[in-house]
């Protein structure tokens, strides 16, 4: 399980990971997205395109929260 979590996360090359209880939280330069990640199964459940060159995360209010760079 290790090994298939850290091959997903070098093919995302993650600037940004946010952990919270069950869910992993990744923000990819590459493509410019937000991916929720189970970490269980090294599954991604949910993709979100943000666009540009996201960064920072956060959780709060209800909702996930990103910082992007404009490309």
């Amino acid at each position: 399980m290790v090994g298939d979590m850290a091959d997903l996360l070098n093919n995302y090359r993650p600037s940004h990971i946010f952990s919270t209880s069950p869910r992993l939280w990744v923000t990819s330069t590459i493509d410019g997205n937000v991916s929720r990640i189970n970490p269980r199964t090294a599954e991604v459940v949910d993709e979100i395109h943000v666009g540009g060159q996201p960064r920072e995360i956060a959780l709060g209010a209800g909702g996930v929260w990103v910082t992007a760079y404009a490309r």
